[in-house]
């Protein structure tokens, strides 16, 4: 297990260098979140499983994974900001609420980011294996999820280093 924790943290670590971040925001209802390259433009997620962190400036705040990515972040109607459920451990929900409400800035949650890593990405440090194949990510995605919250959190400066890379400033990270 050990071996096994220790090479996922590296995989994840090279995933990170090389999957695009986005700009995180939620539709005028707060029902569906909106995904923006620096410059701008719509980005739309794969289909795909994986899993994705969303984070700020100053930390990470949500890690989590998706049978189907696309489905998950942009069109996911039972994580809505308006619906009148009582949200019981659902972050996402909660983080549509906060930016929806705008609440976000005063909580220094913005910008908020996300960094998708689906299944179809190559991991660089193994010779451009899909994570897929190193992983099979789309019947173990919970449990990733699990082993990814152990270190996730420490892997947030990288993060920030890809934000710069995909062109957010300095002010957005």
């Amino acid at each position: 297990m050990q071996d096994f924790l220790s090479e996922f943290r590296a995989d994840l670590r090279s995933l990170i260098g090389t999957c695009s971040v986005f700009r995180l925001s939620v539709t005028p209802s707060g029902n569906q979140f909106i995904l923006t390259h620096a410059n701008g433009d719509l980005a739309k997620p794969t289909s795909e499983s994986g899993l994705y962190a969303i984070f700020s400036t100053s930390s990470v705040v949500y890690f989590g994974e998706a049978s189907n990515l696309l489905r998950r972040q942009l069109h996911d109607p039972d994580n809505t900001a308006d619906s009148n459920k009582k949200f019981s451990n659902q972050g996402r929900a909660i983080l549509k609420l906060l930016i929806h409400k705008r609440w976000d800035n005063c909580l220094s949650l913005d910008p908020l980011f996300m960094q998708l890593f689906s299944e179809g990405e190559k991991i660089k440090r193994r010779s451009g294996k899909l994570f897929e194949e190193c992983y099979n990510v789309s019947e173990y995605s919970k449990a990733l999820e699990g082993a990814g919250s152990l270190f996730i959190y420490a892997l947030h400066s990288e993060m920030m280093n890809r934000a710069g890379i995909d062109g957010f400033t300095a002010n957005e990270g």
